[in-house]
C-alpha cells in the first residue's frame, strides 16, 4: 500500500484500529452467518411438501451497509483534518469494500463445509460491491470535516467522478449548524431502516421526494435552508416513509 493511501498516525494506533476492526467483525460475521440457509432443509423442502425457506437478500444487504459503515468509520474518525483528507477515505473505501467481500467469501467458503449456504438469497458478489460503496460514500458525502478543506484540482476531479455532485464554491456556503446536520442525518437513517432503501439515488431520483441531486446533498450537509419548500417536502417523504416512485424518463 503506497504510503500516501493513508495519514501516518503512528504504529500504536493503527494496532489499536485493527483491535477495535475485529471485534466490530465478530459482531457482523455471527449476523451474515445467521443467514446461511442449511442444505439439508432445502433438500427436505425439495422433496416433499414443505415450503422453501424466504430469500431475503434485503436483510443481507441491510446487514452489509451497517457492516461497511462501521468499518469506515473505525479508522475514518481518527484521521486528521488535512486536505489529503478526501484522497484517504477514497482509499481507505476500497479497502474496506475489498475486506468485507473477503469476509463474505471465507464466510461463505466455511459455510459450505457445515452445508450452509449465504449465495440462497441471490445477493451477487457485484451487488453486494455496490452496497458497499454505496454506504461508504453516503458518509464521505457527509463527513463534517470535508466540507470546510480546499481540495486540490486533483480531488476536486475525482470527486466529481466519484459522486457527479455539484457543489457551491467553498466561499459562498453557509455556515451549517451541527444539530441540524445530525437531525437530518437520523431522519434519513430512520427512512432507510423503515424502507429498507439503501440508496440515496433511490430518493433524489423519485418523483414523489421532491428534490433532485445537488439539492438532496446540500439537505444532508445543512446548506439547504430549513424553511425551504424543498426541504419540507423531502422531510415529509421520509417521516411518512414513502415508497420513491421512479421519474417517468424524459421524452
Amino acid at each position: 500500500m503506497d504510503e500516501r493511501d493513508r495519514p501516518n498516525l503512528g504504529l500504536y494506533l493503527y494496532e489499536e484500529i485493527e483491535l477495535e476492526l475485529h471485534e466490530s467483525e465478530k459482531t457482523f460475521w455471527s449476523a451474515i452467518s445467521a443467514m446461511q440457509i442449511p442444505t439439508l432443509e432445502l433438500m427436505i423442502a425439495a422433496t416433499e411438501a414443505q415450503p422453501l425457506p424466504p430469500r431475503q437478500p434485503m436483510h443481507l444487504r441491510a446487514i452489509v451497509h451497517r457492516y461497511a459503515q462501521t468499518l469506515f468509520s473505525v479508522e475514518a474518525k481518527r484521521y486528521p483534518r488535512d486536505s489529503r483528507l478526501h484522497h484517504w477515505m477514497l482509499k481507505l473505501k476500497e479497502r474496506i469494500g475489498a475486506r468485507i467481500i473477503h469476509g463474505v467469501k471465507e464466510l461463505e467458503s466455511r459455510g459450505r463445509h457445515k452445508m450452509q449456504r449465504l449465495d440462497y438469497h441471490g445477493v451477487t458478489e457485484s451487488q453486494m460491491m455496490q452496497t458497499v460503496n454505496d454506504a461508504i460514500q453516503e458518509l464521505i458525502n457527509t463527513w463534517p470535516d470535508l466540507g470546510h478543506i480546499q481540495q486540490s484540482p486533483e480531488q476536486s476531479i475525482q470527486e466529481e467522478k466519484e459522486n457527479s455532485i455539484l457543489e457551491p464554491r467553498e466561499s459562498a456556503k453557509p455556515k451549517t449548524n451541527e444539530r441540524e446536520i445530525e437531525r437530518r442525518r437520523k431522519l434519513l437513517e430512520d427512512y432507510k431502516s423503515a424502507t429498507k432503501i439503501f440508496s440515496n439515488r433511490k430518493i433524489y431520483e423519485s418523483q414523489n421526494a421532491g428534490i433532485h441531486k445537488p439539492e438532496f446533498y446540500e439537505w444532508i450537509r445543512g446548506t439547504l435552508p430549513s424553511h425551504s419548500k424543498t426541504t419540507k417536502k423531502l422531510e415529509r417523504f421520509l417521516r411518512e416513509k414513502k415508497q420513491p416512485i421512479p421519474r417517468k424518463p424524459k421524452p
